[in-house]
């Protein structure tokens, strides 16, 4: 059969990129502000369309990500869970054996760790030898048309701010005379301390919270909300919390931080409940891992009439800002504070810029809290299934993990899986499973395709496996629906 040769709309994308490839050798298609994870993206991204590229970084190439986000904390949940199942061997008939904790140690792992994804992955050597241009230096916008990086000035007809967010520090009494830690300077000391207060009830103070209590410190979490991970479906969040106060975190929501002292070498908190109540709270260090705040200080977004506010950059789903040669994506946006989202909106804008009107709509983003069990959640949640659709047309299926096969041969049968149908398709999801994070690439797809539960059913899934959860459910709500599914009775009959 021969072979077609290219659309014209290809032909057209092809000549747009050969034009802007052939600008004077002193410009760039694209300059990049800020190389984490969506920078580093769309950097090699546009550069594999062809385009000459540059990346502007101030600090260290990997942002957050690399360097105090997911993959430090992952490492510290690698290391924990070693370590908790040593103590909980019995369950699976071999002795337990207390672990010996080194701290330092774990840390040191950590550090290598991060060390070899920069040597490698995130090597501004890499990038060069690819020929995307490094320049180190701050970056701000300068005439239309032109990035500044220290006292360069770089032409482009592009450009891509990415420059990522930072913690907050709270509005606290006292809080610059003690041990303060924040999710950035947790990794730069060479332990963690002995005793820990953490303020917040998100995705890294649960991680670490957990995590650390594994490894031997005397954790404290609190909560100003009403419970923990307010995002998430209330029955996994509130199973969660059960299973980290089980754990040995002590866990206080609803409380209100109001100052903080320093009494010899430890760090007291002083805080007040909903009721009234006060309390104090003693331990070595206070971490406050709620609360980000955008880098857009010294960007010149005003000159250019870029919006801004406490939450970032104002852009559309596809990174377009008020200025047409400026888009803005990842954390600096402030809309999913994921290194995963970060990466796919970067994708999408180098398309826009390129090819406008080909990207599809706005991507649907899972997340995931790396505790033991994960949690991991997409889409509606089954309140927000109930508003957006209303009630009526709103079924939720659930299936405890004591019920999988899987779970029961190893012997982690804590959480369920939930996910929401409106008007008989998938609509969101959420899991509290060991590897919920690997367990939710396929239900982020139904909901992103608008499955019917029937789909789900009809898939060959691995016997055993965590992900037989997904078919038992769809098939078991498709059969209480009267809607049989062809090839699946109930999922496989067992041999007696």
């Amino acid at each position: 059969m021969p072979r077609q040769g290219p659309s014209g709309r290809q032909l057209a994308a092809r000549r747009r990129v050969v034009s802007v490839t052939a600008m004077a050798s002193d410009s760039y298609d694209l300059v990049v502000c800020g190389l984490g994870s969506a920078g580093m993206v769309a950097a090699q991204l546009a550069h594999r369309l062809g385009l000459r590229v540059a990346g502007v970084e101030a600090g260290r190439i990997g942002g957050d990500c690399l360097w105090s986000g997911c993959v430090p904390s992952k490492a510290l949940v690698a290391s924990a869970r070693v370590a908790h199942v040593m103590r909980e061997a019995g369950r699976w008939g071999i002795e337990p054996a207390p672990p010996r904790v080194d701290l330092a140690r774990v840390w040191r792992r950590i550090h290598e760790v991060q060390e070899e994804l920069a040597a490698s992955d995130d090597s501004p050597q890499r990038l060069r030898s690819l020929g995307i241009e490094v320049v180190e230096g701050r970056a701000s916008l300068g005439a239309v048309g032109e990035v500044r990086a220290g006292d360069r000035v770089l032409r482009t007809r592009f450009a891509l701010v990415c420059t990522g967010s930072s913690p907050s520090t709270p509005d606290l009494p006292g809080v610059e005379d003690v041990d303060f830690l924040t999710t950035r300077s947790l990794w730069a000391r060479e332990a963690p301390p002995a005793s820990l207060t953490i303020l917040g009830g998100g995705p890294a103070s649960v991680e670490l919270a957990q995590s650390l209590r594994r490894l031997g410190v005397e954790t404290t979490l609190l909560v100003e909300e009403g419970r923990l991970l307010m995002d998430e479906e209330p029955v996994h969040a509130d199973e969660l919390a059960g299973i980290l106060r089980a754990e040995g975190v002590r866990l206080a929501c609803e409380v209100h931080p109001l100052a903080a002292r320093r009494e010899g070498s430890a760090t007291v908190l002083e805080t007040a409940a909903a009721d009234g109540t006060e309390a104090s709270w003693r331990a070595d260090a206070l971490l406050a891992a709620s609360g980000r705040a955008p880098n857009v200080a010294a960007l010149g977004l005003e000159a250019h009439g870029i919006r801004w506010g406490p939450n970032g950059i104002v852009a559309d789903g596809s990174g377009r800002t008020a200025a047409p040669w400026v888009y803005a994506v990842g954390d600096v946006t402030g809309r999913h504070l994921s290194a995963h989202a970060a990466a796919a909106e970067a994708a999408r804008a180098v398309r826009t810029m390129l090819f406008p009107g080909v990207a599809r709509g706005p991507a649907v983003v899972p997340r995931c809290t790396f505790t033991d069990p994960e949690l991991a959640a997409v889409g509606l949640s089954e309140d927000e299934a109930r508003e957006a659709h209303g009630s009526g047309v709103v079924c939720v299926w659930e299936r405890s993990l004591e019920k999988v096969d899987r779970a029961r041969i190893d012997g982690r049968t804590a959480g369920s899986m939930r996910i929401v149908t409106a008007r008989g398709r998938v609509a969101g999801a959420s899991v509290l499973a060991p590897c919920a994070g690997e367990l939710i690439g396929e239900l982020t797809h139904a909901v992103e395709q608008r499955w019917k539960l029937a789909r789900l059913a009809a898939a060959v899934h691995v016997y055993p496996s965590l992900a037989t959860t997904i078919q038992e459910l769809a098939a078991d709500a498709a059969i209480a629906a009267s809607r049989p599914v062809r090839g699946v009775a109930r999922f496989t009959r067992k041999k007696s």
